[in-house]
């Protein structure tokens, strides 16, 4: 592996900043429109919420590290439509994808529901092949847009049982990577499942993805979709500072099937450590009633657990009574009496705790 520059540094440095500073509970803001690592939501932000956001990227790969920085900002356009933007800048000195993204949803989008869909088309204004390629020139670099569709499914058990804060997703979609869309049509199908927890989320997703080579310029092109790739990424995401998001995932490969040249990377064995510091952000009803549902559980499990100490002390105190009605009488053995005013010496001590607790 190859040693860190001065940019993976300094990304590195930010990464342990941003950890080490944020402290603090707060209360959780996320939106509702928040899925995996690799697949969103069905949701949608709803009509006037706003998300702007920067992140900071870094890979770890067999053949060394990379980094990324990138900003986005995502628009509740209606109540069932969103529109997102995000451009990044690869290794922080190469224009990586610039892309666009409108989504639609069901009606209920503001409502807490255990199915969702939604039905996305991806425009990509630009790749790192337009800025980067031969033909590509520094002061004007060339744009190729693409346009694809793809559709989320997901379902949220939590709304059926609020002891299961699981999550399901499935997507279909046409790009896998679209820095190689002028080169290769792709479709994919991913998979997900979610543990979603009140601050923080674990994850696996899996992504199958097969590739078809286009008939251009160098390349003669294929009939069908003879290439394909299948990994498998879990991970977490972890929130400090009320809504500072890491996100933590190591891809591994499962399977590959490739021509033996091929321009399609094979590089998705790595582990990958994204810090999302949110600019503006106005939180959503969906979400806000999974945070109360979260916080009405515990207030519910408080409430619990005063009650049992309460009627462990009506218990305590109904055996000191039985305890002085039982007293030995003053021509009794000095040791029994000694024996019995320990016992009710005990007892005090354990109410006086369990008092303690209550406060």
């Amino acid at each position: 592996m190859g040693l860190l520059n001065k940019r993976h540094i300094m990304v590195v440095m930010i990464l342990l900043f941003s950890t080490i500073s944020a402290v603090g509970q707060g209360t959780v803001k996320r939106g509702r429109n928040e899925g995996t690592a690799n697949i969103p939501a069905s949701n949608v932000l709803g009509s006037g919420n706003v998300n702007v956001y920067t992140s900071f990227i870094g890979d770890l790969v067999s053949e060394g590290v990379s980094s990324n920085v990138s900003a986005g900002a995502s628009i509740g356009v209606a109540e069932m439509l969103q529109l997102s933007f995000s451009a990044s800048l690869a290794d922080l000195s190469r224009i990586g994808p610039f892309e666009s993204t409108l989504q639609v949803t069901l009606p209920g989008n503001d409502r807490f529901k255990i199915f969702g869909t939604a039905l996305l088309l991806q425009l990509f204004l630009s790749t790192e092949a337009d800025t980067l390629g031969e033909s590509a020139r520094a002061d004007k670099p060339d744009f190729h847009s693409f346009i694809r569709p793809a559709v989320i499914f997901d379902l949220d058990w939590f709304a059926l049982n609020k002891s299961l804060p699981l999550k399901n997703y499935l997507m279909f979609s046409f790009v896998e990577n679209q820095n190689i869309l002028h080169l290769y049509n792709q479709a994919v199908i991913s998979a997900g499942i979610e543990w979603k927890g009140y601050k923080n989320s674990f994850f696996v997703d899996g992504r199958y993805s097969i590739y078809k080579e286009r008939r251009i310029r160098g390349f003669h092109g294929d009939r069908g979709y003879k290439q394909s790739l299948l990994w498998i990424e879990p991970g977490c995401r972890l929130r400090i500072a009320k809504n500072l998001r890491i996100t933590v995932s190591a891809r591994l490969l499962l399977r590959e099937n490739l021509k033996q040249e091929t321009l399609i990377p094979v590089t998705y064995n790595r582990l990958a450590v994204e810090v999302e510091i949110p600019l503006l952000f106005r939180k959503t009803n969906t979400e806000t009633i999974r945070s109360l549902i979260f916080k009405e559980k515990r207030k519910k499990e408080k409430e619990n657990e005063v009650e049992k100490i309460l009627k462990e002390q009506q218990h305590i105190e109904a055996m000191l009574r039985d305890i002085v009605i039982d007293l030995p009488k003053e021509d009794d053995h000095e040791g029994e009496i000694r024996k019995k005013r320990k016992e009710i010496m005990l007892k005090m001590e354990e109410i006086k705790e369990k008092l303690q607790i209550l406060d």
